[in-house]
């Protein structure tokens, strides 16, 4: 597991679940990545364990909608139950330098860590005061606060 200043990332539960939830982005390998048609985000939340530690719930199926979700973004409706300090997760399934061109067709553009412009937005929306995205390079902790940079943490053991 990764060894972070973050006790939350550090978690090895939430590690892996990192791995799982990366592994269902259906990325590929990282000198062979599959067809950026194939693959899809998946996301979900950390929420802190009633006795400590923390668990991770994946999105329910009957949240997400499958139209709106891809490889770009993953929609869905917001929970009405999520608990006090939850932590919203996703994965962005690309690498650092990586030509996006299904996401921004006709134009491409290279993706990098990066914060999507409708991942702080979409904390608001869930009153949310945290968010991770998993790439295949990255961690990246990020708040709603688009003044605030986010917090690039190096990937380990998936």
């Amino acid at each position: 597991p990764c060894e972070t200043d973050d006790e939350v990332i550090s978690d090895p539960a939430i590690q892996e679940a990192f791995g799982d939830l990366w592994q269902s982005s259906n990325f590929g390998a990282a000198d062979n990545p599959n067809p950026e048609s194939e693959r899809i985000e998946k996301g979900g939340f950390i929420v802190p364990g009633p006795g400590g530690g923390y668990n991770f719930q994946p999105l329910p199926s009957h949240l997400i909608n499958a139209e709106e979700t891809g490889p770009c973004q993953i929609g869905f409706s917001i929970p009405s139950n999520l608990p006090p300090g939850a932590i919203y997760v996703h994965t962005h399934p690309y690498s650092n330098g990586e030509t996006q061109r299904y996401c921004n067709s006709p134009r491409p553009i290279e993706y990098r860590n990066e914060v999507g412009v409708k991942d702080r937005p979409a904390l608001d929306k869930m009153g949310i005061d945290r968010g991770i995205i998993i790439d295949a390079d990255k961690i990246i902790s990020y708040t709603p606060n688009e003044s605030e940079e986010p917090t690039l943490i190096d990937r380990c053991g998936y």
